[in-house]
């Protein structure tokens, strides 16, 4: 005989298949790059699932990517709180301190990111960011250069990192690195000569 089934609500197993109903919704809405529909989702397992990091994580990522800063801050610092150990959510709440104009927390939130992981590159260039912004532009070589070593045929770092030589008059720098920059990126390379005022080869 057919035993009656066990509603759904009584069912011992219920909040964690939720749980994995939510999870996988908000997963597909991102997926198809439906950011408010994945927020609604991710917001609904937040309230099930209040201590999971990565819960708070998505939920500010996504307000960030949604230009909501000050409303992403919050739950990132709950991200960083719950799971001091994560690299990405560190580089996150870093990267919404600077929209929001806080370099000096900014700054602390990227140097946590590249403690759990050396070769996180944007890390690298997010501290640069922010340290150009307080006027530290010593500290800041030495970030862009990692961040151009980590992404070598990325023109960002190398681009800020030939701004930074050209402010501290490391002119022989400076020329090296739009060489190297004119090996991949040409029309970058002159760019940058031009803001500089360095001729590139051959030029």
């Amino acid at each position: 005989m057919l035993r009656p089934a066990t509603p759904l609500a009584e069912c011992p197993r219920a909040p964690r298949y939720r749980r994995w109903w939510l999870r996988q919704q908000a997963i597909g809405w991102q997926w198809l790059r439906r950011d408010r529909r994945a927020l609604a989702a991710w917001l609904r397992l937040h309230q099930v699932a209040p201590d999971d990091s990565a819960v708070a994580a998505s939920i500010g990522h996504l307000l960030a990517c949604l230009s909501r800063p000050a409303e992403a801050h919050p739950w990132l610092e709950a991200a960083t709180r719950l799971a001091p150990r994560s690299a990405v959510s560190w580089f996150n709440r870093g990267f919404v301190e600077q929209q929001l104009g806080d370099h000096r927390a900014a700054v602390e939130s990227f140097e946590r990111a590249i403690a759990d992981d050396q070769g996180l590159d944007r890390a690298h260039y997010g501290l640069g960011m922010s340290l150009v912004a307080l006027g530290r532009d010593e500290a800041a070589l030495a970030s862009f250069a990692r961040n151009a070593e980590l992404q070598p045929l990325s023109p960002f770092g190398w681009y800020q990192l030939g701004h930074v030589q050209h402010r501290l008059g490391r002119a022989a720098e400076l020329q090296r690195t739009i060489r190297r920059l004119a090996g991949f990126e040409p029309q970058v390379a002159r760019q940058l000569s031009r803001e500089t005022g360095r001729p590139t080869e051959g030029s």
